[in-house]
């Protein structure tokens, strides 16, 4: 389940969004890739309910663009379809305190002017969006890049 996919590249290379917008870009791209037949596509948006399952559901680069309510609606939303032995993967830069980085730290500002109170969170605060709509701390795991990936699951 990749929520907020756009075109689809990231499910693609996984298996190898989903706005209604964007759905014939992903159907392109996954038939592109050789893999289409494995995927599902449903349109819809991640602040109303989402009537769909899957094991494992990603949120790639999606929450850095809300503020924290709207985090916790979508959040909340994806919490709604989980079972307790699912997964949630969120994959995003993640600024370590004490460690600056200044990719990160002109790619924050530019969100905040634009986007009022999106912005790159600490680890902690993504524990605090989990927390507050019902996932368990997360297991961070590094990729080599600024980029983490959070694995948070149902508490």
């Amino acid at each position: 389940m990749d929520v907020g996919a756009g075109a689809g590249a990231l499910l693609a290379a996984i298996v190898a969004g989903n706005r209604p917008d964007v759905l014939p870009d992903a159907e392109h791209l996954l038939k592109r890739r050789g893999v289409r037949e494995r995927c599902e596509l449903v349109g819809g948006s991640f602040f109303e309910p989402i009537n769909v399952q899957g094991e494992v559901w990603i949120l790639s680069q999606v929450l850095h663009d809300w503020p924290d309510a709207e985090c916790r609606t979508i959040l909340k939303r994806c919490r709604e379809r989980l079972s307790s032995g699912d997964r949630l993967l969120v994959v995003e830069m993640v600024p370590v305190p004490g460690q600056p980085d200044a990719g990160i730290a002109l790619l924050d500002m530019v969100m905040m002017m634009f986007g009022g109170e999106a912005r790159q969170r600490t680890e902690a605060e993504y524990n605090q969006l989990f927390a507050s709509t019902g996932y368990g701390p997360a297991r961070v795991i590094p990729t080599g890049t600024a980029f983490r990936i959070l694995e948070a699951k149902p508490s």
